[in-house]
């Protein structure tokens, strides 16, 4: 064991039965060559080159700085450079970011470094690589590999030229790649996009698989995406298709983040029957900030600020809306996304804009306010019970307008872990006027209603049906069915909505 002193000529070593910790803040004032003041290095023996300002140390090294923690049997520490090498394996700790390897290059004054056969842990995400390069914002992974199981022997697993983890963001983006199934290949994957954080938000990650579907306009159908990126601030997606009432069809769109409050998408699609389609969405949040968890309109790689304000530009061209082709130029939306006025919560939004639907002819200004408010009761044993009621009111260029004023109660209950209902009534209190649009009258029906809804969960799957049915006659106006089978690591959902005849099959990765 050896330990630093001052010498005549400069630094010497000692032998010493102690184990050494040494600070470069130390350093600053023994020898003259070191300027770093917050590195700590802890060894076994730890050498000082006063001639080639060079620290060395060997055995259980542990060095520490501010943003950082490293691990390995042997570092060398340049001081004139501030650069940190490692050679006989190491362990890097820096953020949410484990990363362990072979070789470590990194500089300490710049925050980047480089590694060859690296494994990285970020969250569930388990990375392996024959290199990586990385900073503060992101890791750049060559011949690399991912999965979202947490498993050394994962269910899944993707392969990839190019992996890119953005840790901040939580997200990364894998580059020309193929997806295992096992260790089965099953699909190439020229671009991928994985959400570490969509669990947490609600949201599945789309395997690259097609979707498999069918409802009365457009028939059976299967569609496959693929997604592209220029930079973590642009990025998006190509879509093809084949439907059974309409052929083959084309789409495409693009989502861009300016900074923590701006973000939009852009998107243009077709097809022989329908053609042409698309729309640019802005959104603007400001306000306070509020719990993630409480965002109603999450969108996928946002970054992660919430804000209890929003305004949306929308400005659409022949796009879909309940089967109506609707044009919206412009439609401008604000919202607020949380209400709290004591135990009562809510939303509330104030739209304008001026629309026009295809099929009815009608074009006219439209503007809306609404506000959806609740008041939750804990009921002990016997669950939840939420009343709530929803206002609206909506006016047309053409001087018509329709007010609504709808109340419901509905009533919550888990039995046990693994079912859950849930009941409710819902009644019109008020129902003055009506929509000149299609679309807006869709299935509407102004007679009370009763909700009902089961849930069975076992292990990771969920087996669920839901029903509407309109009073006094008891005529059903939705009843719905879902069937997810859960794995550790994927699932794979089927939902048929009975009534319209709709059809979806579809995977994700948990």
């Amino acid at each position: 064991m050896r330990r630093l002193v001052r010498g005549a000529g400069g630094c010497v070593t000692r032998n010493a039965n102690i184990i050494l910790r040494i600070t470069l803040f130390a350093l600053l004032y023994s020898c003259s060559y070191a300027q770093e003041k917050d590195l700590t290095i802890n060894a076994h023996s730890v050498n000082y080159d006063n001639i080639n300002n060079i620290i060395e140390a060997t055995g259980s090294v542990e060095a520490l700085y501010q943003d950082f923690t490293a691990y390995g049997e042997h570092l060398i520490y340049h001081t004139d450079s501030k650069i940190l090498y490692m050679d006989r394996g190491f362990n890097f700790k820096f953020g949410e970011v484990d990363l362990t390897g072979q070789v470590l290059t990194y500089e300490v004054k710049t925050r980047q470094g480089a590694a060859i056969q690296v494994e990285a842990a970020y969250d569930r995400v388990l990375l392996s690589g024959r290199s990586v390069k990385f900073d503060r914002s992101k890791l750049e992974l060559k011949a690399a590999s991912f999965n979202g199981c947490g498993l050394t022997q994962p269910h899944y697993h993707f392969t990839a030229s190019d992996i890119v983890l953005y840790p901040k963001a939580g997200w990364l983006v894998s580059y020309w790649g193929i997806f295992y199934l096992g260790d089965l290949p099953t699909m190439p994957v020229p671009i991928y996009i994985y959400d570490v954080e969509a669990q947490r938000r609600g949201r599945g990650n789309i395997l690259p698989y097609p979707v498999l579907g069918s409802n009365p306009d457009d028939g059976n159908y299967v569609s496959e995406s693929l997604a592209w990126t220029q930079s973590r601030e642009l990025f998006g997606s190509v879509t093809v298709s084949y439907l059974e009432k309409k052929g083959l069809g084309l789409g495409g769109e693009a989502n861009y983040v300016r900074d923590e409050l701006n973000s939009g998408n852009v998107r243009l699609a077709g097809n022989g029957q329908d053609k042409i389609w698309g729309g640019w969405t802005h959104q603007y949040s400001f306000g306070d900030e509020i719990l993630p968890a409480e965002e109603f309109n999450f969108h996928l790689f946002n970054l992660p600020t919430f804000r209890r304000y929003s305004l949306s530009s929308n400005l659409s061209y022949r796009e879909r809306i309940n089967y109506e082709r609707v044009s919206q130029l412009p439609n401008l939306t604000l919202g607020v996304k949380q209400i709290d006025w004591g135990e009562v919560k809510g939303v509330a939004e104030l739209q304008a804009g001026l629309i026009t639907e295809e099929s009815t002819g009608a074009s006219l200004a439209r503007i809306s306010a609404g506000v959806d408010l609740v008041r939750p009761f804990r009921l002990d044993s016997l669950g939840y019970l939420t009343p709530g009621v929803n206002l609206s009111g909506t006016y047309y260029g053409n001087h018509t307008n329709w007010r609504k004023i709808t109340g419901r109660v509905i009533w919550d209950r888990f039995w046990g872990s693994q079912v859950m209902t849930s009941l409710g009534y819902h009644h019109y209190f008020m129902n003055i006027g009506a929509s000149p649009f299609r679309y807006e009258q869709y299935r509407f029906n102004p007679a009370d209603q009763i909700s009902a809804g089961l849930i069975y969960s076992f292990a990771l799957s969920k087996l669920g049906v839901s029903a509407l049915y309109n009073l006094p006659k008891g005529e059903p106006q939705d009843i719905d069915y879902l069937f997810k089978i859960g794995f550790h690591c994927y699932s794979i959902g089927v939902t048929y909505r009975a009534l319209r005849n709709e059809f979806n099959f579809s995977f994700s990765l948990n």
